[in-house]
């Protein structure tokens, strides 16, 4: 049984950095989406890609989603792409270390997904050699292991590989097609001149499938009907 003092360090040793958010600009990340960043966490609004790892290959599983979503085995990972694409991050157990960690036989536990368990880890050498050295000095070695962190080398591949900068962007075009074209047919249906000019507004220099002259069309049809029927009640009006 540990005493008070020598498990609290251990511990230390384990939590390591928790909970620090580092950016990393990929070169290569930079040509599919300027000015993104691999981050330890994710942040904003964005979207869950389910990743597998076959025979050194990245593919992504399914479709993305803006739920979080988990893995089902160690060959699969987790990211997670911010919806402006300024950010890409695995998307860990809640709770758990994101960027790095002291992986010890004695406390890692292989049931968590956490950067212990996670193929985007990188055994940092000469950390691990110099906690060892104090961990075995205050805790017999029982805190031994290696100091492992998020790579972001190894995060940029993923996303290359499994193509997953395209993946969102298609995923992106085609919610906003869905929004456009339920917002005209809305606008359409209600035949209401504000409704309508409103769609114009929104998609002015985005009208995908030049919808706008046929909103345009409409609001003249609406107020030539408008006046036709003011006319009949005036000329009605005249004749009591």
């Amino acid at each position: 049984m540990f005493s008070k003092t020598i498990y609290v360090l251990l511990m230390a040793f384990v939590t390591g950095c928790s909970g620090m958010h580092t950016g990393n600009q990929d070169s290569v990340l930079q040509t599919y989406a300027p000015g993104i960043v691999i981050v330890s966490e994710p942040v904003g609004k964005g979207y869950y890609a389910l990743l597998d790892n076959q025979s050194g290959h990245w593919r992504v599983l399914g479709d993305l989603s803006k739920k979080r979503l988990t893995r089902q085995s160690d060959s699969q990972e987790v990211l997670f792409i911010n919806h402006r694409f300024r950010s890409i991050a695995p998307v860990f157990d809640k709770g758990l270390n994101t960027h790095g960690a002291n992986c010890t036989p004695y406390i890692h536990n292989k049931l968590w997904y956490w950067v212990c368990t996670s193929q985007f880890s990188s055994v940092e050498i000469a950390e691990t050699i110099g906690i060892n050295i104090v961990s075995c000095a205050l805790t017999l070695c029982l805190g031994a292991g290696s100091r492992v962190e998020l790579d972001h080398d190894k995060v940029a591949e993923a996303v290359i590989q499994s193509n997953l900068i395209q993946l969102a962007e298609t995923k992106i075009s085609n919610e906003k097609k869905g929004e456009y074209l339920s917002d005209f047919s809305r606008a359409m249906k209600s035949r209401d001149v504000d409704e309508l000019e409103f769609f114009i507004s929104k998609y002015r220099g985005q009208d995908l499938d030049n919808l706008i002259p046929e909103a345009i069309d409409r609001i003249d049809s609406i107020r030539a009907y408008a006046a036709f029927y003011s006319d009949l009640n005036r000329i009605l009006d005249e004749a009591k």
